[in-house]
């Protein structure tokens, strides 16, 4: 049953986050790193785990209704795109919260949402 594995996943990461103090302090983005698909790294020819740019156009998501991973507002060539990523923050009582099977972080400019 999947849904059961979502939601002990998502007790888990937020059991993390609090026995971590997130309320007692500002935690910081210093970079995105992806997965590369088995296909992916085979083209770039390097591992399968990378830093991330502003250039990055890797979707993931289920077939259909993929998207970027690198934030589209955020992407190489958009207007307004030059904040940088420690401009991201979780800080706050309110920036983590959560359903039975997603988790939302609130960065303040951006907002994740981990399903």
């Amino acid at each position: 049953m999947p849904e059961y594995r979502e939601c002990w996943s998502h007790w888990k990461h937020l059991r993390w986050l609090r026995w971590h103090g997130y309320k007692n302090k500002s935690w910081t983005v210093r970079g995105l790193w992806a997965d590369l698909t088995a296909k992916e790294a085979e083209k770039r020819k390097h591992h399968t785990v990378f830093k991330m740019d502003p250039s990055s156009k890797l979707p993931r998501g289920q077939n259909g209704s993929q998207t970027q991973l690198w934030p589209p507002a955020w992407a190489k060539g958009t207007p307004g795109a030059d904040q940088p990523l420690d401009s991201l923050t979780l800080d706050g009582d309110d920036c983590i919260r959560y359903t039975a099977r997603s988790i939302i972080l609130d960065f303040g400019p951006l907002i994740l949402k981990v399903s």
